[in-house]
């Protein structure tokens, strides 16, 4: 049977609330008071995705064997179905949703302002956003798990002017695309030469973006940094 679980996001005088609670007989309520380190557009909606990730992944409050055949999401901001699918213009929310097509690929979602979760007697809890989470994703070249240095990098490097959820979905368009190659011998050696991280790396490009991707001890491959070729 799935555990269906509910979330509500309100604004505070101070932040946000987010409440959950598993929509079972004598349940109890939560309330995570969201704070940010980092500077994001649409914070009611980042909050919200991230005590949904919080709750899942680093809680034992659903249960332990989260998949989308055990769980399903209802949640109060529309633009998280929006984010899923690729579809919405809130793009500082997409490295926030990122999890929900890694970790529960096509987990029931669906959209309610279940205001019943607003009560006294909440069990409180703070969640403090420091960072953009840390995702592996199906590439074109196999799993890669995105570092939140090379993501920012690309953002610098490529896409100032935007805003960093922007930058990131170009980043994942160009993980996708058939472009994607592995550099030959000539332009690893020359990689190498700007590039610290020559032991179990791998060099690719795509159009005018060079990635260098590192074995991790875990077996996990990640990406490290990114490069506009002319740097290289």
């Amino acid at each position: 049977m799935k555990t269906a679980c509910s979330f509500y996001t309100v604004a505070t005088e101070t932040g946000h609330k987010v409440y959950f609670s598993k929509k079972t007989t004598r349940s109890e309520v939560f309330s995570f008071d969201v704070s940010f380190d980092i500077k994001v557009e649409n914070p009611k909606l980042i909050a919200e995705l991230a005590v949904i990730r919080h709750v899942l992944f680093e809680t034992d409050l659903v249960r332990k064997d989260i998949t989308a055949e055990t769980v399903s999401l209802q949640c109060s901001q529309g633009a998280i179905k929006k984010l899923v699918r690729r579809s919405s213009n809130k793009t500082d929310g997409y490295t926030f949703a990122r999890f929900i097509n890694t970790r529960l690929p096509g987990v029931e979602i669906n959209i309610k302002h279940d205001k019943t979760l607003l009560k006294d007697g909440c069990v409180q809890k703070k969640l403090k956003i420091s960072k953009h989470p840390q995702e592996t994703e199906e590439t074109v070249i196999g799993k890669v798990k995105l570092t939140e240095h090379a993501v920012a990098r690309f953002h610098e490097r490529f896409y100032p002017a935007k805003p960093a959820g922007s930058a990131a979905v170009k980043l994942l368009e160009l993980l996708h695309s058939p472009a994607l190659k592995e550099l030959d011998i000539n332009d690893r050696r020359r990689m190498k030469a700007v590039v610290r991280h020559q032991k179990n790396a791998k060099y690719w490009e795509a159009h005018d973006a060079c990635f260098v991707t590192v074995t991790q001890p875990n077996g996990e491959t990640a990406l490290v940094t990114v490069l506009k070729q002319q740097a290289a």
